[in-house]
């Protein structure tokens, strides 16, 4: 049904967005994911788009890409704790401890957890 929509209205973002977590949802997210960036490209009101980019990069072992999708969700969304802590896990990923550790010290002060 998704997918019958998005061929009628393929320029409408919640139809679109129902897409690709429709495809998320289903485990095809290697699908998915192009839907999600046209999602990111036109409309910056929603973190959930990016959130699920970042994750499909993650999956993929693609931390370049988790990065990227990183700091521009945080143009739009700067006070977004996962933004932070998916970032961290990628340069974790790259073995840059010390930007892992400054991205999960920005997530910690939205009282997830506290590092010591």
């Amino acid at each position: 049904m998704a997918q019958a929509l998005h061929t009628q209205a393929p320029a409408d973002v919640r139809v679109l967005s129902l897409y690709a977590d429709m495809l998320a949802v289903f485990g095809q997210l290697d699908v998915a994911l192009p839907e999600y960036k046209k999602l990111v490209k036109t409309d910056h009101s929603r973190f959930g788009p990016y959130q699920q980019i970042m994750l499909a990069y993650t999956d993929q072992k693609a931390y370049d890409s988790v990065l990227v999708y990183a700091a521009q969700s945080k143009l739009y969304f700067p006070d977004e704790p996962m933004a932070f802590l998916l970032e961290g896990n990628a340069w974790q990923m790259q073995k840059q401890y010390d930007s892992a550790l400054k991205q999960y010290q920005k997530f910690s002060r939205y009282g997830m957890f506290r590092l010591n």
